[in-house]
């Protein structure tokens, strides 16, 4: 099946021209959900500007243009496979608009490892945002940060402020976004992850609309709830005086929403004793959230023209500083263990590169993550030679024996693969 690119003509009728060209099979329609998780407002201005479609072409176009595709898509449950994507549309009129079409979108529970972390990033920065010392300077991305223990779990909420403990280390805002956006530094997400607190970190991605967001953990920590909620002292150094902030536990962590399919594998290897575990692994208590709310927040830095405007409030230079991190080219560094490939961080790159024969003009702006069989990619990619790009987000489960936490998983010889092909096949349709 071959798709032809619709004219650059009146909005209604690129709309009916792309859903016609370009549409996937959807579990759930992109369309619905969408609306009801966003505020009145934010809902309005996005008809304007974000639209989604319907059908079977595009599925039809994978199975011809991506070699995996088709035993991944006689096993798309098993597989909790979704892709989202988001084609970025000229009306002829000036302006741009976004056209989501997806397949199996949030047709179930995804753990999304650390594309999470983005999440983390956007909270921090706003963080800055609402502290001012005495004399009215706030803190910026290169302030230092002294975080100290955190209160033992067994104190009140009243106990836990007055908290002062040890100094446990030193970070910036700066140096902890680009760790855990670039190396995917699980540490210097922590970082992000206390510098908000448990609470906020949550309420704030709600009030932004995105309703999906469940952040209940640190990663690679074994705590337990109360330690997870519980966020330490820190104390910025500013310019005339200090700023502190108390430490701080917030009320219970959000379970993820019933019938999303959070009981997983047939056993586990329990993180605190290493013995295998009969029975499912729940992640009705792990992190969350949905593929359309991964892809918006990644539109919502790269682009919040498309979606009528930010959604997710932070100063303009702090958004610069977000799109600059993200599509930063892979560089290796042994000296700072960071080390591998391109693909390891940006998973769709090699197949996006052999379509267009060169990495020089592609901006590939992306977080990635993998975890518990779980690979996951949200990505804005960008021909910078013609201009043309596409939003993706993935998901992907692979774990044929189907237990958690053995670090046993069909990365490289199942989701790796699929992805280059499935990069191959987009920057095909889209840049050709």
């Amino acid at each position: 099946m071959s798709f032809h690119r619709a004219p650059a003509i009146a909005v209604a009728r690129v709309v009916a021209a792309t859903a016609a060209r370009l549409c996937i099979t959807c579990a759930l329609c992109v369309a619905g959900t969408a609306a009801a998780q966003q505020s009145d407002d934010t809902t309005a201005q996005s008809e304007n500007t974000t639209q989604s479609a319907s059908g079977g072409q595009l599925r039809d176009y994978l199975l011809a243009e991506c070699p995996s595709f088709a035993a991944l898509d006689a096993n798309a449950s098993e597989h909790r496979l979704q892709i989202l994507v988001g084609e970025v549309v000229d009306t002829g009129s000036g302006e741009s608009m976004l056209v989501q079409h997806g397949y199996r979108v949030d047709a179930e529970y995804f753990y999304p490892a650390s594309a999470i972390k983005l999440v983390g990033a956007l909270l921090a920065l706003n963080e800055l945002q609402n502290l001012e010392n005495d004399a009215g300077t706030h803190p910026t991305i290169d302030t230092r940060i002294v975080r100290h223990h955190r209160a033992p779990v067994t104190m009140t909420p009243e106990e836990t402020a007055a908290h002062v403990g040890e100094p446990l280390d030193e970070f910036t805002i700066r140096r902890s976004v680009e760790a855990a956006l670039i190396r995917s530094s699980n540490s210097s997400f922590n970082r992000l992850y206390d510098t908000v607190g448990h609470e906020r970190l949550n309420r704030g991605m709600w009030e932004a609309g995105y309703t999906s967001v469940r952040i209940n953990h640190r990663l690679s920590v074994v705590e337990g709830t109360r330690e997870a909620r519980t966020s330490p002292r820190l104390e910025y150094r500013v310019s005339g005086s200090d700023i502190v902030r108390p430490g701080v536990r917030s009320p219970a962590p959000s379970a993820s929403p019933e019938g999303a399919r959070t009981m997983i594998g047939d056993d586990y290897v329990d993180n605190q004793t290493g013995e295998r575990v009969s029975g499912p692994m729940d992640f009705s208590q792990k992190n969350a959230i949905s593929l359309r709310d991964l892809q918006t927040m990644l539109v919502d830095v790269m682009e919040p023209e498309l979606l009528g405007g930010a959604r997710f409030p932070i100063s303009d230079e702090s958004r610069a500083f977000l799109q600059e991190v993200l599509g930063r080219p892979f560089e290796s560094d042994p000296e700072a263990g960071f080390m591998g490939s391109e693909s390891r961080y940006k998973p769709l790159i090699d197949g996006v590169r052999h379509e267009l024969g060169t990495r020089s003009r592609i901006l590939y702006a992306n977080k990635a993550g993998r975890a518990y069989g779980f690979h996951i990619e949200n990505a804005m990619i960008k021909d910078t030679q013609t201009g043309r790009r596409f939003y993706v987000a993935v998901a992907i489960y692979v774990n044929d024996n189907r237990t958690l936490n053995d670090d046993t998983y069909e990365y490289f010889n199942v989701s790796y693969p699929f992805m280059a092909e499935l990069g191959g096949a987009l920057a095909r349709y889209f840049f050709r």
